[in-house]
């Protein structure tokens, strides 16, 4: 919009195609050349390609927050398939999503300056839950009632977000 105000059309096109490349790159499969983010074969978005051009394909439910807030459009069919998959591979407590498999952060991990918090692997955390309720809402579903319900039912007194994981074994 500067580069418009002040009639540098060219720049202003240059900075144009800027979101648009990002996207394409995005969108790209990650086994071509440079890789992309998209899973062919497993119908998800990958967790990042890094700086040397090698994936991580790890199904991480934070991901979803893509979809959530319109970085791709909702109503995708890869946004569908991204969030399908990270619902399907990652629900615990019912309406809840571990952030990934085998995930030993507040368990086990010797960097969890709390020690065993949640007394299991892959806790469910409710801020990656709220990422599918709002693309749930966004499309209509009936699902996204329940997920939020469950979301309000995991804060503190006066409705206090959760600080970050939530025990599936206690609740806490």
């Amino acid at each position: 919009v500067l580069a418009e105000v002040r009639g540098d059309t060219d720049l202003a096109d240059w900075y144009a195609g800027g979101p648009a490349s990002i996207m394409t790159a995005f969108q790209r499969p990650y086994d071509a050349w440079p890789p992309g983010a998209w899973n062919t074969g497993g119908n998800y978005y990958n967790r990042a390609v890094r700086q040397d051009g090698s994936v991580n394909t790890l199904v991480d439910s934070s991901s979803n927050v893509i979809a959530a807030l319109g970085v791709i459009d909702p109503a995708s069919h890869r946004a569908r398939l991204h969030v399908q998959k990270t619902t399907s591979a990652l629900a615990c407590s019912t309406w809840g999503l571990s952030r990934y498999a085998n995930d030993h952060y507040y368990f086990d991990d010797p960097y969890d300056p709390a020690g065993n918090e949640a007394l299991a692997v892959s806790p469910a955390w409710p801020q990656m839950s709220m990422w599918v309720a709002i693309h749930e809402h966004l499309l209509g579903s009936a699902n996204a009632l329940p997920r939020m319900q469950w979301f309000v039912s995991t804060t503190g007194v006066g409705y206090t977000p959760q600080g970050e994981a939530l025990s599936n074994v206690t609740g806490q």
